[in-house]
């Protein structure tokens, strides 16, 4: 008697913690706003990397090849970061 209700507790035990990790998988998924906004948030800080690349190669004056620099270093972390955060499964931007 006794094991049948170790089991039966054990049964549920598993059932409720598989019920909370699931709802907690689901609540973590973004939605389909914050997909569309990732994907549009990283195409364009992968553009302005490339543009500030142009910018660097082609600039004549000294202090506007000094901040197409600047942002290819900046924007390259902050894709870095983003990209990171992303594989970690934070939703945080």
């Amino acid at each position: 008697m006794h094991s049948r209700l170790l089991r039966a507790l054990a049964a549920g035990t598993l059932c409720a913690s598989t019920i909370t990790w699931v709802s907690a998988a689901a609540a973590d998924a973004p939605s389909k706003n914050d997909q569309g906004y990732m994907t549009k948030a990283a195409g364009g800080g992968i553009y302005e990397v490339e543009v500030s690349k142009m910018a660097v190669a082609k600039a004549q004056q000294a202090d506007v090849r000094a901040y197409a620099e600047m942002l290819v270093m900046d924007h390259t972390a902050a894709n870095e970061d983003q990209a990171t955060r992303l594989s970690q499964g934070s939703n945080a931007a």
